[in-house]
């Protein structure tokens, strides 16, 4: 330890002649954040940052006004003894310590980095309403805010070389274990929102675990067996300056590197540095839901926004393009496009970019598609390791790994190897049942008409694919937290407290911390059917028309009315059942009902709905 203190004054006296010689290299260009000067590294960890920050957005100065932090260097030359009261006055939950570590990083930040710390000023004006929207929500210490500048430099799509992602740099499986999605299209630890939601309430639990915020950081970082172990290591202490020693080296300078920061944020007055503010303004985004295959390159094309900006505020689509889903993908958009976008709806779900590759097989097409297939893993019980901890780790119930394995207790050997049971995802190629309605390949569309398709079935029957609204059962699964009862479980989510033993198949009311518990929920979700359509014997061979033959609303007035054909509509602003029905020949309010499966007249704008003619 002596051997520290000696290097780390030598550090600080080098930094203060290199500061005078070479301080305003820092500030000179956003594309040139590495350390330029002859200061020493402090650790991986720092000059990782310096990476970060220097991704797309930022190498192009398109979302900031200046790149240049003009303050010169300054330093008010504070003693130990005024830093250390300045700590303490900082309104913190966090415990602001203060000692030779915590200074290296307090002079790293309001000296060497000024114009990092200028930076992330901007970036925080960005970012830090969003998460102390959050932090609040949760109870949460405000200063929990400034982690992701150590983490990530706000940078929501950063990668470690150990695979932590985003922002908040969560691994892949405690993103499992948060409830983010991850897939080929999608990685929610990049998402702002979902990201800061799941890295907030990691360190929720990892404080319910040590009771201590410094060392519940350090179990962020490294990890809570490292720091389990570190902790048996100093003889059962738990405190995080006790254990250092013990932890790997960038989590020995995580703690400190933290307060210097929050130090350097909340005191970059004093030290006269001033914020970088980028151009865009975030309070003026808004979100669109789309629930279809879509391409940012087709919307960005289609309402003349420039696609690196809509990537750069939807960091989660991995490829640019957004899966179909039912539940939907909120997009954010700056509010600016938001009428263009809804004007263009129709055109702009049918993206001819994204249609796949079809070929014609005896059923019909065939599509790509994404199924779950089980997965079974063995697990080698490691020291320190528990069922509960084995189970919050895979994502599994602790019920389920003793069923698998057959256990009558939840008594582990060092050693046993236990079986677990996942699921992963697996690409397969699916065919697609032929309907009457059959969609162009070309890559072609028009819109934003409504197009009459007219089709000459085989047999007086013929079978019809509509999409309708049924009430389907979802089940979103609940971990156990600390102090929570079976009671309170179901009330927060107005179930009842037998369901939720039923669905969980449980004999007690007695629950763990970290249990994994199953909730049911009825909602309201669209749906695909199939339904025969009524085809009059006269209609089958009278009318001669191109199978797919595509009318606008008033060609379809004049066409004979001996053919077997229906409308595709875009619903618009204002327009009603009937309004609609009044649009196409030998329609009525009444068959638009029934082939859609409409229990009222109430549409949704945007909304695609067929039109029976007669």
């Amino acid at each position: 330890m002596r051997l520290f203190t000696l290097l780390v004054t030598i550090l600080l006296l080098h930094t203060t002649m290199v500061l005078k010689a070479e301080g305003v290299k820092d500030s000179l260009s956003y594309s040139q954040l590495s350390i330029t000067t002859a200061f020493p590294r402090i650790d991986p960890m720092m000059t990782r940052l310096d990476s970060l920050t220097t991704f797309a957005f930022s190498k192009k100065n398109e979302y900031f006004g200046s790149t240049a932090t003009v303050s010169a260097p300054y330093n008010p030359n504070y003693t130990d003894e005024q830093i250390r009261k300045k700590l303490v006055q900082i309104p913190a939950l966090f415990p602001m310590s203060f000692n030779n570590d915590v200074k290296t990083y307090i002079n790293y930040f309001t000296q060497v980095k000024r114009g990092y710390t200028s930076r992330m000023l901007g970036l925080g004006d960005v970012y830090f309403p969003m998460f102390e929207e959050y932090i609040d929500k949760m109870k949460l210490p405000t200063e929990l805010k400034y982690l992701p500048i150590i983490e990530s430099a706000f940078n929501p799509v950063a990668q470690s070389r150990m695979g932590a992602t985003g922002m908040w740099q969560i691994m892949y499986k405690t993103g499992r274990m948060l409830g983010l999605d991850m897939n080929s299209y999608i990685d929610e630890r990049m998402d702002p929102r979902l990201s800061t939601e799941a890295g907030l309430a990691y360190l929720q639990q990892l404080y319910g675990i040590y009771g201590d915020w410094q060392l519940a950081l350090a179990a962020y970082n490294a990890g809570p067996g490292n720091v389990n172990k570190a902790i048996a290591n100093a003889g059962g202490v738990k405190n995080f300056w006790a254990i250092k020693p013990f932890l790997p080296m960038e989590t020995q300078n995580y703690v400190p590197s933290f307060i210097g920061v929050v130090y350097a944020m909340t005191y970059h007055e004093d030290y006269k540095i001033t914020a970088t503010k980028p151009i865009f303004n975030p309070t003026f985004i808004d979100t669109v839901m789309i629930q279809d295959r879509v391409s940012l390159a087709h919307i960005s094309s289609v309402i003349g926004i420039p696609k690196e900006e809509i990537s750069f505020l939807n960091p989660s689509l991995k490829l640019g393009i957004i899966p179909s889903s039912e539940l939907g993908f909120a997009l954010r958009l700056p509010i600016g496009y938001l009428a263009r976008f809804e004007s263009n709806r129709a055109f702009i779900i049918n993206d001819p970019t994204m249609v796949m590759d079809q070929t014609h097989t005896s059923s019909g097409l065939t599509q790509d598609a994404w199924v779950t297939v089980p997965k079974i893993l063995t697990h080698v019980v490691k020291k320190g390791e528990t069922l509960a901890s084995i189970a919050k780790k895979y994502a599994v119930d602790l019920t389920d790994i003793k069923k698998w394995n057959k256990l009558k207790s939840t008594s582990l050997l060092y050693g046993q190897k236990l079986t677990i049971k996942s699921e992963t995802t697996k690409q397969v190629t699916r065919p697609v049942p032929s309907t009457i309605e059959t969609i162009n390949t070309n890559g072609t569309y028009s819109p934003p008409k409504s197009s009459v398709i007219v089709a000459t079935p085989p047999t007086p029957a013929a079978k019809t694919t509509i999409e309708t609204w049924e009430n389907v059962t979802t089940t979103k699964y609940h971990y156990v937290k600390s102090g929570e009862t079976l009671s309170s479980i179901s009330e927060k989510y107005n179930v009842t407290l037998a369901q939720v033993k039923t669905w969980n198949k449980l004999s007690s009311t007695k629950i763990l911390k970290g249990q994994k518990l199953a909730i049911k929920a009825t909602e309201r979700k669209k749906v695909i059917k199939t339904i025969d359509t009524p085809i009059p014997s006269s209609s089958v061979s009278k009318y001669t028309a191109d199978d797919n033959m595509t009318l606008t609303p008033e060609e379809s007035k004049n066409m004979p009315s001996n053919g077997i054909k229906y409308a595709l509509h875009t619903v618009q602003k204002g327009e009603t059942v009937t309004s609609i029905s009044s649009l196409y020949a030998g329609s009525t309010v009444e068959g638009i009902k029934q082939l859609n499966n409409l229990v009222n007249t109430e549409l949704k704008i945007g909304s695609t709905i067929k039109i029976p003619l007669q």
